[in-house]
């Protein structure tokens, strides 16, 4: 084994092998499991939905039959196996049909609805037919009964000229069938024709075939034949409509799996009469993402650690059987009350200079003389004593802490010399740790948030390390955790770190690791064309607000990664954006919304997907909302003009800024330059 392999290179699962998908699925734990969620034996029809990353290949593929036959083995054995499942699973991966050849050249959307829902007929009879000859390879004969041959080739409306004698021959007439197909698919672009004929009417073969094996393989007698139609989002609108009339109009001994990623369900359409499927009635449905993500935290961790731990066994990290915790891999960011190693660094740093947050407090306390807005200070020298007051140079964060309440005491136009004492006072015994102090009772809510300032007034990496950090930012895709374990391994490396076999892996290679999962994230979760080009600036705009709010001088809220709106009152275009966020798993939607207290009304609530808290130095545990108005959420995502969401920012972000608080002196630029510019080194 290479002395440093990365067990996370390979994380989706088109780009694993049988065995590996064997091998590194994990059920959920601790309640009903994922597969009983599924139900492969149910005849129901059901779509999977699931975000990327979310699974949902693993899942189907680990239902197919290769893998049936990994776990109970070939022949007898194998069929034995199936049987006790009760299903055989058959799985078809849209995005290798090429879909697009299936439109235009001349030909109206009527023809090549037939045309593809034919060629669809004899794809799915070929994976039927292959899958029966791989269970009964042992004894291939039993396939041959003329009796079975002859039901089997009837299910065509065109029977072929010479009889098949073995079901293998049916297959190999399938196949031919196919290639005139693809032919006359292909050749139509130059011709202008399609020139070819349907010899088997839609649904026949899919449902037959199964039907004519259950009668005449004994040991398929009550064995459903599981469709596991994947990939569905590469399908067009019409399209689709053909594996809706599926849905809707299966047959026993068959029935049908769909996954789909959660904006690529076009249409609930049929060809019987354009009737529309609905859940619940037509077909069953399980949202992938939130399966893992709405479990209780425990059961999330288990299901992440199975994941991960047999990656490493795999790899050569651990041994069978290993359920040590994964957190002992990874240097503990978890620094204590006081932050002693932030501390040791900027006492090391700064030595006897003033902080940044101090030489920020200064500017703005003088501008705030100048236009008469500092109740009690009126010059240079009562700048200093206020300073002087909340300085307490052994322990930075307490003084970054005192520094919050003292614009909060300043928003709300107390005495600032009077407030600075108070505070003083405060931080003193907080020290000391006496109870009950202003800094406990603030620290409470804004801890998270004061850190996260501490770290960025003193251009310190923000703090996203250990485990059950990364298995909370996954949010439920299991592709994110491995993407960010894969990119700090390769960090770790980098740094001649010997990564799960040496010391943790350290704080800076989770850093790195983290911020360039994020990046990932954000640029192959984005939808393709002109939406994902609005969707990612639109991001990026909500990115922005809420990190402005996060690191403004006085907070509206704490933990702010989230948002909720009445989203009727937005226009069309920014509802179309908003969804499309969503759906392409960049928001992830709040079940039970935001309750309004003025009007009782039930308001749609986003949080920022925790991958991306990164790329914006947001938090990923949620508290506050920020509600917006349906403006608000025009300018977010569908802005009209350029000065749309700066008008927002600067009405945001204004009356948490110092030292004008929401008057008329504030601007964006201003505000920008208070929160950021000033953070330095000197």
């Amino acid at each position: 084994m290479p002395e440093l392999q990365n067990p996370f290179d390979l994380v989706k699962a088109t780009d694993l092998s049988d065995k590996q998908i064997a091998n590194y699925f994990v059920d959920f734990p601790l309640g009903s499991s994922l597969l009983a969620r599924v139900k492969p034996t149910s005849p129901m029809p059901m779509i999977i939905f699931g975000g990327k990353g979310s699974g949902k290949t693993h899942l189907m593929r680990y239902l197919s039959y290769p893998l049936q036959i990994s776990r109970h083995g070939a022949g007898v054995a194998g069929r034995e196996g199936i049987a006790r499942e009760g299903y055989v699973g058959i799985y078809f991966r849209c995005g290798g049909l090429n879909a697009q050849r299936f439109a235009g050249k001349g030909q109206s959307a009527e023809a090549w609805q037939a045309v593809f829902a034919y060629y669809m007929e004899l794809w799915f009879g070929q994976l039927v037919l292959r899958t029966i000859m791989v269970l009964f390879g042992d004894t291939p004969g039993r396939l041959d009964a003329p009796e079975l041959v002859q039901s089997a080739s009837k299910l065509l409306d065109v029977r072929p000229v010479t009889e098949p004698g073995k079901l293998e021959d049916l297959l190999h007439y399938l196949e031919r069938l196919q290639q005139s197909a693809d032919i006359a698919v292909n050749n139509s672009a130059l011709t202008r024709k399609l020139d070819l004929q349907i010899h088997a009417t839609p649904g026949r073969l899919v449902f037959g075939l199964p039907g004519v094996l259950a009668t005449y393989l004994p040991e398929f007698k009550n064995v459903l034949f599981l469709y596991l139609i994947d990939e569905l989002e590469n399908l067009t609108e019409s399209q689709q409509r053909y594996i809706q009339t599926l849905l809707r109009e299966r047959q026993d001994p068959a029935t049908i799996k769909v996954g789909v990623r959660l904006y690529g369900l076009r249409t609930r359409q049929t060809l019987s009469a354009n009737e529309e499927n609905r859940e619940d009635s037509e077909f069953d449905v399980l949202r992938l993402d939130s399966e893992l993500r709405d479990r209780p935290e425990e059961a999330q961790l288990r299901f992440a650690s199975d994941l991960v731990r047999k990656r490493l066994i795999e790899a050569g990290y651990a041994r069978p059987g290993d359920t040590s915790p994964l957190g002992a891999y990874f240097e503990s960011a978890d620094a204590g009350q006081l932050l002693p190693k932030e501390t040791e660094t900027l006492i090391e740093r700064y030595g006897d200079r003033e902080r940044p947050y101090f030489a920020t407090l200064r500017r703005k306390l003088q501008q705030g003389f100048r236009a008469g807005i500092t109740p009690d200070i009126d010059n240079e020298q009562d700048v200093d004593t206020v300073l002087d007051l909340l300085r307490l140079p052994q322990q930075p964060f307490v003084e970054r802490t005192s520094v919050f309440l003292f614009y909060r005491a300043w928003s709300h136009k107390k005495s600032l010399k009077d407030g600075a004492a108070a505070i003083a006072a405060s931080a003193h015994e907080y020290v000391a740790n006496k109870p009950n102090t202003e800094h406990h009772a603030v620290l409470k809510h804004f801890r998270a948030d004061l850190v996260a300032q501490l770290l960025r007034d003193t251009r310190l990496k923000q703090r996203y390390a250990g485990f059950e950090t990364f298995v909370r930012m996954s949010a439920g895709l299991p592709r994110g955790l491995l993407t960010i374990l894969k990119h700090v391994f390769t960090w770790s490396s980098f740094f001649g770190e010997k990564p799960f076999r040496g010391t943790p892996i350290s704080l800076t290679a989770q850093a790195e690791g983290v911020v360039q999962a994020s990046e990932w994230f954000f640029m192959d979760a984005r939808a393709p064309g002109p939406i994902g080009t609005m969707v990612r600036d639109a991001m990026t705009r909500v990115g922005q607000l809420l990190r402005d709010i996060r690191f403004s001088d006085k907070p509206s809220e704490s933990s702010i990664c989230a948002f909720s709106a009445d989203v009727t009152k937005a226009s069309e275009l920014a509802r179309e954006v908003l969804d499309a966020a969503h759906d392409w798993s960049m928001l992830v939607r709040i079940p039970g919304g935001q309750h309004d207290r003025n009007v009782g009304r039930v308001d749609d609530k986003y949080q920022v997907h925790p991958m991306l808290a990164p790329r914006w130095d947001l938090p990923m545990a949620r508290r506050g909302a920020l509600a917006l108005t349906g403006e608000e959420i025009d300018a977010l995502f569908a802005p009209k003009s350029k000065g749309d969401f700066p008008a927002v920012l600067e009405r945001r972000i204004s009356p948490m800024t110092a030292p004008y608080f929401g008057s008329s002196g504030y601007t964006s630029l201003g505000a920008n330059h208070g929160l950021f510019a000033d953070s330095t080194d000197g």
